[in-house]
């Protein structure tokens, strides 16, 4: 297996990979004869190696690293995106089991999307798969004013997924027709074993600004932009 070609140029990634004809990736009757991917380009590398017998034990890690401005080609809700995303995944068969794990890591991430008021700046970012779970460690990133704190786990193994998040607000400023603003804190979360998953929260609006004409609010538009 080979990859021949790999081109992508996206913000401040640029990649360019032509295989000068080595074999990156040979595999006879299950058994792993050679894995090494090594491709590297400008704000992002792929690496994978591996070993062992794909009938009975193998083990093979793969590593990412990219600028995270790749977000606003694979997420339509991502308008904006930069920083640096760390990825890994591990692929094992053993006398128990066959399954993978995997782990993202981003600790200077910033985002913002047109569906969403918020601008989230110097994100430190943790989230894990495993054993069928999305596990989001933490997620922390200032906002426009104020922080936002989000974890908690997604349960996949189910047809319809388990949610347990948990989010917390401090101090958060959020627009109000591009001149007003509110500012707020609280926590809440979002849950349930099955849809319609429930949102809850509890919050103390600390300041609200309001220097729009009262016509503003009645005009049909969205109120919070």
């Amino acid at each position: 297996v080979n990859i021949e070609k790999l081109y992508i140029n996206k913000g401040k990634v640029d990649l360019k990979f032509e295989n000068s004809g080595a074999d990156q990736i040979i595999v006879d009757n299950g058994l792993i004869k050679k894995w090494d991917l090594d491709i590297r380009g400008s704000k992002i590398y792929i690496l994978s190696h591996g070993e062992g017998d794909f009938s009975k034990n193998y083990d093979i890690e793969s590593k990412v690293k990219a600028d995270a401005t790749l977000l606003e080609i694979f997420n339509v809700l991502i308008s904006k995106a930069s920083g640096t995303l760390l990825g890994s995944v591990h692929n094992y068969k053993n006398f128990y089991e066959e399954d993978y794990e995997a782990k993202l890591v981003s600790n200077n991430l910033t985002m913002s999307s047109d569906y969403m008021p918020l601008l989230l700046t110097n994100g430190d970012l943790l989230v894990n798969y495993k054993k069928k779970k999305i596990i989001l460690n933490k997620l922390k990133a200032q906002l426009n004013s104020g922080t936002l704190l989000v974890n908690g786990e997604v349960d996949i193994s189910r047809v319809i997924p388990d949610i347990n998040v948990r989010y917390e607000f401090k101090n958060a400023g959020i627009p109000l027709l591009k001149k007003s603003s509110i500012t707020f804190s609280g926590k809440g979360s979002f849950v349930g074993k099955t849809v319609p998953y429930t949102l809850g929260g509890e919050f103390q609006i600390q300041k609200c600004n309001i220097v729009n004409e009262i016509t503003d609010f009645t005009g049909g538009e969205n109120i919070v932009k």
